[in-house]
């Protein structure tokens, strides 16, 4: 949860700038250097908000359900649903030509990302499987 106001970002080279930033943390560090410059009708088509982080809060598991001793005998599922973050293989574009992606694309791993490779999450099974069996 996050507390604040929105402001939008209308300045171009800030506007520019926080959507590069954006495309490099999503994808891979220098990804935004090798794509052609965003176009003044994507700027116009995109809004960018800036939200100072004065106040943020999070819950966070690192271990199963922690119910209450009188909540046990309610008629109701209690659990978790774990949430990962999983990066699967590059597809591209098929008008693209014959060049293959970077091995920066191919990886998508950095310090500090926490990409796991989608096997390494689910022990062989199924996606499906791995979430609702755990």
């Amino acid at each position: 949860v996050i507390y604040g106001v929105g402001e939008e970002v209308s300045e171009k080279s800030a506007k520019v700038r926080a959507l590069n930033l954006l495309t490099d943390r999503l994808t891979y560090e220098g990804r935004s250097d090798t794509l052609r410059p965003i176009s003044n009708a994507e700027l116009t088509s995109t809004t960018v908000t800036r939200l100072p982080l004065r106040e943020v809060a999070c819950k966070v598991r690192a271990e199963g359900v922690n119910d209450d001793a009188a909540d046990l005998d309610w008629p109701c599922w209690a659990g978790v649903v774990p949430l990962v973050l999983a990066s699967l293989p590059p597809v591209s574009a098929p008008q693209a030509g014959s060049l293959p992606p970077p091995s920066e694309a191919v990886r998508l791993e950095r310090p500090g990302r926490g990409v796991v490779p989608v096997e390494d999450l689910t022990g062989g099974r199924t996606r499906s499987e791995a979430f609702w069996k755990g």
